[in-house]
């Protein structure tokens, strides 16, 4: 009789331990694909703002040569060269989207010349320079 109530504790233990480890198992897993999933939002978040950092660029100076041209010098304070593919000028009656392949080098000032311009004399417009990763940066004139 004796024999009979040692075996069945010890069935039980083992029940116990095996339902346990299955618990764990299941909640480890459950922790890991949560830690993954976090660390690819983080990743991605990491990426972004240091692909910001890279692409550093603002427009230096802009002035208007005569009503259908404007130059537009812009700075690239990064760390990789900018390839400026659009400048546009626009105000609340006017829009003008110039098409350009412009590469500012790191830790330097590129030159555009936008031509084809119709602006009137004393209006303010804005000046928008759009780079190929889809960075901008603005100005007004």
């Amino acid at each position: 009789m004796r024999k009979d109530k040692s075996q069945s504790t010890i069935i039980g233990s083992l029940i116990v331990i095996v339902i346990t480890v299955i618990f764990g198992i299941v909640i480890l897993s459950w922790g890991m694909s949560l830690f993954t999933s976090q660390q690819t939002g983080f990743n991605s978040i990491f990426f972004t703002k240091t692909q910001m950092l890279l692409d550093n660029f603002n427009i230096e100076y802009t002035y208007e040569n005569s009503s259908n041209t404007l130059t537009v010098w812009v700075g690239n304070y990064g760390q990789t060269g900018v390839q400026i593919i659009s400048v546009m000028v626009y105000n609340s009656t006017y829009s003008y989207n110039y098409k350009c392949n412009v590469m500012v080098p790191p830790s330097g000032l590129s030159k555009i010349t936008v031509n084809g311009l119709q602006l009137a004399k004393g209006s303010v417009y804005t000046v928008k320079v759009v780079a190929s990763d889809g960075n901008t940066a603005v100005s007004k004139v």
